[in-house]
């Protein structure tokens, strides 16, 4: 399922700033509050003082979901999602994150 955005990129503002980052380099985001986390293929992580959603508004929505409110992720760095009690999904990077109910249907479409 693997999408090739190797050539596409985007701009973030940081605090000290201009962040040019390529697509398929972003795991996830978290969002907290008025700032959003990008976190990185290369074990790093940038801070940009946007909302998640405005992060998501620029991000190609064939590769990128939002799975809960905090959170948007890649599908390329999707390894294993959990079905029991708690829905989580494990990335590439071994990070769990929880899928939220109402996000679940749209989710396994975009999987498949």
């Amino acid at each position: 399922m693997e999408t090739n955005y190797n050539n596409q990129r985007i701009a973030v503002r940081t605090q000290t700033g201009l962040n040019v980052l390529n697509i398929n380099t972003i795991i996830y985001c978290k969002g907290e509050g008025r700032y959003t986390f990008i976190y990185l293929n290369n074990n790093k992580h940038i801070v940009v003082a946007k909302l998640l959603k405005d992060i998501e508004l620029v991000l190609p929505l064939d590769i990128f979901y939002r799975i809960h409110k905090s959170y948007l992720i890649n599908l390329d760095y999707v390894k294993e999602l959990n079905v029991l009690k708690e829905k989580t999904i494990t990335l590439k990077d071994d990070t769990k994150l929880k899928l939220a109910c109402r996000r679940q249907p749209m989710f396994y479409k975009k999987l498949l």
